[in-house]
């Protein structure tokens, strides 16, 4: 059998790594080159406990209401949550590094198998950061919407951030305790697997931008003929990180983190509700 060019690099690598044999398919070498390096975070992280330890000082998150243009349209989108990781150690990336991951992240991004191959992806420099957004899916108002990756973001001190749409139907956005820790945790996931963030430790932060109109329950297969705990207010819920947590909340942990975060998210909404 005669094999392509990319698919004879990646048969290469695996017999030099030693370290076991994994399978996934690709389309390009931009595209194994990712994968090969996410399996590689993803061996490495295993090997490495889930540790929290306390912040040294506080530290700035960067919201999505920051950096998005909050007089345009940005407030008919669609209520999301919203994950930040930062590293613990300042970084300052050059200008070089930050015009190669403007030409780079896009193809991560559809790695993750977390956009539709059929979406469009648009990368801009904003401000220092590359963003990455995703087009919100069109959904009839009368099915339940399910949840979508919108965007991510990485910024030249390090911090790398991705946001989705909350699922929903024609009443508005669901905030699910059930189903909030996956989402976070699916998130979570994806920050890691773009191969953005090696530091040995990193800080968290979440929040909800968008809730008027989003009411906290449970998503049913079926959409709801009227809608209760509504949210009155269009202010951003948002929980800076208050511990420093290690790599592997980006991976094989990232499940338990997810949970924990979501128990916070959840309090710190409740008293506006």
């Amino acid at each position: 059998m005669t094999l392509e060019p990319a698919q004879e690099e990646f048969v290469r690598f695996i017999g030099d790594c030693g370290t076991g044999v994994f399978y996934e398919s690709f389309a390009t070498t931009a595209e194994l080159q990712t994968k090969v390096a996410a399996k590689l975070r993803e061996l490495v992280s295993a090997g490495s406990p889930l540790t929290f330890m306390p912040l040294p000082h506080p530290m700035a998150v960067t919201w999505r209401s920051d950096f998005e243009d909050r007089r345009g349209s940005t407030s008919n989108l669609p209520a999301a949550v919203e994950v930040h990781v930062l590293p613990a150690t300042g970084t300052n990336r050059p200008a070089r590094v930050m015009a190669e991951l403007e030409q780079l992240l896009p193809a991560r991004l559809r790695a993750s198998g977390q956009v539709h191959a059929a979406d469009p992806l648009t990368a801009t420099r904003q401000g220092g950061a590359v963003v990455v957004t995703v087009p919100v899916r069109s959904s009839r108002w009368d099915e339940v919407r399910a949840a979508q990756l919108l965007g991510v973001r990485t910024a030249a001190d390090g911090q790398t951030s991705a946001w989705a749409s909350l699922p929903g139907d024609g009443m508005g956005a669901i905030l699910d305790p059930d189903a909030l820790p996956d989402q976070i945790a699916g998130l979570l996931r994806l920050i890691g697997g773009l191969g953005i963030l090696d530091d040995g430790q990193v800080a968290i932060g979440v929040g909800v931008i968008n809730p008027q109109m989003m009411s906290v329950g449970r998503v049913s297969g079926q959409p709801r003929q009227r809608a209760t705990s509504l949210m009155l207010s269009n202010e951003p819920t948002q929980v800076p990180p208050d511990e420093l947590v290690t790599l592997a909340a980006l991976g094989p942990r990232a499940a338990e983190v997810g949970r924990t975060l979501s128990r916070t998210l959840i309090h710190a909404i409740s008293p506006r509700r």
